[in-house]
């Protein structure tokens, strides 16, 4: 999708049919201040949800990274806790709708294949179509320099601590 559509989508069509929504609950409910309270509500609710959940979800992640383990599943939970937390803090009955779906974890694990599908395909889509070596300036690049000799023999393991640099001794005098 293109990035104009997506910015009319998400600054135009959302917040039309968010007011959509508000004012059909409103006149629903019989007052505005209600409908207020609800929104005002579900803010403060998911915030505090939204907070715990990141908070646990970052634990996760330090404990995967300290045991030296790929953090995947902690990051695309933080993301979604992070989106989900913007949509709460949004006055809005489908952002909250949404950011509700997102704090619940049978949800994100529902979605998290998909999600992780879609962003390698997009990831790998334009890395290959943007950065391929065949289509830019350094196909010639061998990646060294010619005014370094090129050694081919290993360093004997005795000689692997050994920094052979000038020096100049300082004395205090």
């Amino acid at each position: 999708m293109p990035v104009f559509l997506f910015l009319l989508f998400l600054f135009i069509v959302i917040p039309l049919v968010e007011l959509t929504l508000l004012l059909s609950l409103s006149s629903y409910l019989g007052w505005w201040w209600q409908t207020l309270f609800i929104v005002v509500l579900t803010g403060m609710v998911g915030a505090a949800l939204a907070k715990r959940q990141g908070w646990q979800t970052w634990m996760r992640l330090k404990q995967n990274l300290s045991s030296h383990e790929m953090p995947t599943d902690a990051l695309l939970d933080g993301m979604m806790i992070l989106i989900a937390g913007a949509f709460l803090i949004t006055p809005g009955i489908l952002t909250d709708c949404t950011g509700f779906l997102l704090l619940f974890p049978p949800f994100r694990k529902l979605i998290k294949q998909p999600l992780v599908f879609w962003l390698t395909a997009t990831f790998f889509s334009r890395f290959q179509s943007k950065n391929s070596f065949s289509q830019s300036n350094f196909s010639g690049f061998s990646g060294v320099d010619s005014d370094f000799d090129k050694t081919t023999e290993p360093i004997p393991k005795e000689q692997d601590n050994i920094i052979d640099v000038p020096f100049t001794r300082k004395t205090d005098d």
